[in-house]
């Protein structure tokens, strides 16, 4: 298969190509880490000004202020927005490599009654509400070509239903409340809503790319991706141990972080070639790793750091250079849909907390917390509009609503931090 625009003479790009397409990258690397710095010194989520600096040289800013500067740096070369397309693909896998790789186990039946109550609560509430505002309203218009009624109704409830395990463990580690058995709870249960709402997608995406190939195609899909997510959580994390343990093992004088990245790419490539979405697969390798007996907390810092460097930041810039706030968002839409989601997300988990035993305002900051999408909910909204299951104005309003939740999480979670501590420590809940 030959890529749009390739040719066997352009194995080697002209010099000029390169150097715009390495000034391209430079200028989305920069944009992204200083913007990402500004937000982090702001007591705002870094992923917050990775997008907004990307924003800056998409057609929100710079292709309205300099078109022909914009269409030079991004657009003019189809090669050239296929490699970087390659790597925002790259710095999402990453993403999701170094997400399943969070681990922060809760301590105790109390915590693990709350934990259940959020998800129980959290989830299927939301994604009972989502579908039902998306069968009884006409959002149409947000539709992408391959959308049918009944995708895009998940699409809206996963939207609704998603919490962002690396948004909310940052804003936990600048108010220090990582390791308080308020961080492990939420941490519990956005881990398992995760791992829920990932089968779903996958399990969607296989939906919408059965067409005409019937239940017997779909049936399949959901087989095989229950199937591999059971078998890497299971039975990955030991198999990993057992091989990095045997004598034979190849890998024993290679650096520390290699084994890592193997494992990142099988699971990636096992997941494609079994019909699974690979961002699944990348999710449920960093959960192999993140089970693993034999991976120091070192290796893994490793990994994190260089993803998070590099393609990670550039992954968010990217989504921020596709923004079209001129010509793709309408504001009323948004509005609509904030609303929405996170008075249905915060109205579900408030009750779950509630049903867990704690306070009104035990639970509300926990139903605040759990309402930071961040980057799952950008992930989410990337892979819809790449499966063509959104159009570009629902991918703005999806993206801006990871935004905005994530900075009201940050900024509620840091106001009750400063006025009264004690709210955020969360004593068990009585039985």
């Amino acid at each position: 298969m030959r890529l749009p625009g390739y040719s066997r003479s352009s194995v080697n790009l002209p010099e000029t190509d390169l150097v715009r397409l390495l000034c391209a990258l430079l200028a989305l690397l920069l944009a992204s880490q200083l913007a990402g710095g500004l937000a982090q010194r702001l007591k705002q989520p870094r992923v917050i000004g990775e997008i907004l600096g990307g924003m800056l040289f998409g057609p929100t800013v710079l292709g309205a202020l300099a078109p022909a500067a914009y269409r030079e740096l991004f657009a003019a070369n189809p090669l050239h927005q296929q490699i970087l397309g390659f790597v925002s693909w790259l710095g999402l896998l990453l993403l999701m490599f170094c997400s399943g790789m969070e681990n922060q186990p809760v301590r105790s039946r109390q915590e693990w009654r709350t934990a259940g109550f959020l998800v129980g609560a959290g989830t299927l509430l939301p994604l009972a509400l989502g579908l039902a505002a998306a069968s009884l309203v006409d959002l149409s218009a947000l539709h992408g070509p391959r959308a049918t009624p009944t995708t895009f109704g998940l699409l809206l409830a996963m939207a609704v239903a998603v919490t962002s395990i690396p948004v909310i463990s940052k804003i936990f580690f600048d108010l220090g409340l990582t390791g308080t058995p308020f961080a492990r709870i939420v941490l519990s249960a956005a881990l398992i809503e995760d791992l829920l709402l990932w089968v779903l997608l996958s399990i969607t995406l296989d939906w919408a790319g059965a067409g005409d190939q019937g239940a017997w195609a779909l049936g399949r899909g959901v087989v095989v991706t229950v199937v591999f997510f059971l078998f890497t959580t299971l039975a990955g994390h030991r198999i990993y141990d057992g091989i990095s343990r045997a004598r034979w093992n190849p890998f024993r004088t290679s650096p520390d972080a290699m084994p890592l990245l193997l494992v990142f790419l099988l699971g990636v490539l096992l997941a494609y070639l079994l019909g699974v979405n690979p961002i699944f697969g990348a999710f449920l390798a960093g959960r192999v790793v993140g089970n693993s007996a034999r991976i120091a907390p070192e290796t893994r810092e490793q990994v994190t750091g260089f993803s998070f460097g590099l393609f990670i930041p550039v992954y968010f810039a990217i989504v921020g250079l596709r923004l079209d706030l001129h010509h793709d968002f309408d504001l009323a839409a948004f509005l609509g849909v904030l609303l929405f989601a996170c008075t249905v997300k915060t109205a579900a988990t408030w009750i779950g907390g509630r049903l867990a035993g704690h306070t009104s305002l035990q639970a509300t900051h926990l139903a605040v917390a759990m309402n930071a999408r961040g980057g799952p909910g950008i992930v989410l909204a990337t892979v819809a509009l790449d499966a063509q299951l959104i159009n570009g104005g629902c991918y703005a309003i999806l993206v801006l609503l990871s935004l905005v939740s994530s900075q009201l999480a940050g900024w509620w979670l840091g106001r009750a931090m400063r006025r009264r501590p004690k709210e955020l420590a969360l004593e068990p809940a009585t039985a």
